[in-house]
């Protein structure tokens, strides 16, 4: 069982450095789950030890029939090896939700990830390591493993669960955390993701809530909170003396715009491309909204060559048509009809953790969807793992709050 944590865990760490495929091998992650997680999968499935949710999974098919039968004409092999990717993808879905330690693992190595990718950045940021560098014209920094636009899902791949632990914990638990907090803020900072300091406010909104659950806290709120928040707002001003230029470069930006051209001119102000591809996509669903257009379709031209949308659901809609994008929505979204039921079980939970756990695993799931609002739809495991082992962990959570082992934490 050790070797089998190990194995997770260091995949977790793979997984989620999103930009090994340019460092280091483009299939690296294809590689890493060939070889140390889909043995793993095909005995638990030889054994038939797997549990399948039946509902998903016959989403989960529906999905891949309509997506297949629309681009079966393709002749592209390209096309069809992104088939196979989702296959496996979708597989390794129903592998986790059946299997929840497995995702604990995981998730651990996602926490690892964290530091490795705070120290890395903080060696290249402050003493010139070649172990991160400035890769855009607006400020955005980038490490070995992970460069602009992945940084960020390292930065709040756990942040939500470390703020809710610093705020109910104490002693070293507390310290742990608000350490960890800090890290995530510099590695969110210096990535200037738009979309990620959008995030932050969601996380706040989601950790406000989650708190108002725990009501025989109170108490402790009003005496701890305060000082809680100031030790983490200090650490951040000390640690990111950087954190205006970038909210002007980019965020900044974002808001003189609406603020002065309104909403829709202002997006266009902000960032033309983007907004242009909305509009494309829109036009290209117009033309043929049930069946859809056809893969690789739904593009928009950058520099004279035709870029994918943006935007996964009006991707999938202009390229598959309005039933695969009905059956991906009830994918991707099919956890919330477990969050009425599960969260009146953590709610009596009395372990910390677990509820942070669980709170963390529901923004990062609200994370994947809004995050398919800004990009085009990924077969790659890099981008559904922050999918995956999240809904595994609010799928299974009554499974793991009755787990004897509370060193899982």
């Amino acid at each position: 069982m050790e070797f089998v944590k190990i194995v997770f865990f260091l995949w977790g760490i793979i997984i989620i450095s999103a930009d090994l495929k340019v460092t280091i091998y483009p299939y690296i992650h294809w590689i890493a789950f060939f070889i140390m997680i889909f043995p793993i999968i095909v005995c638990k499935l030889l054994t038939k030890k797997i549990v399948l949710n039946i509902p998903y999974y016959c989403i989960a098919c529906f999905f891949l029939i309509t997506i297949i039968c629309n681009g079966w004409v393709s002749s592209n092999p390209e096309t069809m090896i992104q088939y196979v990717k989702l296959f496996f993808i979708f597989l390794t879905t129903l592998f986790f939700l059946g299997e929840y330690r497995y995702s604990l693992y995981v998730w651990q190595g996602f926490v690892f990830a964290v530091i490795l990718n705070f120290v890395l950045l903080f060696l290249g940021v402050y003493f010139n390591f070649n172990t991160a560098y400035l890769l855009t014209s607006d400020g955005r920094w980038g490490t070995l493993l992970n460069y602009p636009g992945s940084l960020v899902k390292v930065g709040l791949v756990s942040l939500l669960f470390f703020s809710f632990t610093a705020i109910l914990l104490k002693g070293w638990n507390k310290i742990i955390a608000i350490t960890f907090i800090i890290m995530s803020i510099f590695i969110i900072t210096y990535d200037g993701s738009r979309t990620g300091l959008l995030l932050c406010g969601v996380l706040f909104l989601i950790l406000s809530i989650s708190l108002l659950f725990e009501k025989k806290y109170i108490r402790y709120f009003q005496i701890k909170l305060f000082f809680t928040l100031n030790i983490i707002s200090l650490g951040t001003i000390i640690l990111i003396p950087k954190i205006l230029q970038f909210s002007t470069s980019r965020l900044g930006k974002l808001f003189t715009n609406l603020n002065a051209k309104g909403f829709i001119d202002g997006l266009r102000a902000s960032d033309p491309t983007r907004f242009e591809m909305l509009i494309a996509a829109v036009e290209n669903i117009k033309r043929h909204p049930i069946i859809g257009n056809g893969v690789f379709e739904t593009t928009y031209l950058v520099d004279g060559k035709p870029m994918v949308v943006h935007n996964t659901y009006l991707q999938i809609w202009g390229d598959f048509g309005v039933l695969s994008t009905i059956s991906y929505i009830a994918l991707t979204f099919f956890w919330l009809f477990l969050i009425p039921k599960r969260t009146r079980l953590v709610v009596k939970q009395e372990n910390i953790k677990y509820k942070a756990l669980y709170y963390n695993s529901i923004f990062l799931l609200i994370y994947f969807n809004i995050n398919g609002l800004f990009h085009p739809i990924s077969t790659e495991f890099s981008e559904w793992i922050l999918f995956i082992i999240p809904f595994s962990i609010v799928y299974n959570i009554k499974k793991i709050m009755d787990e004897e082992d509370r060193q899982l934490l």
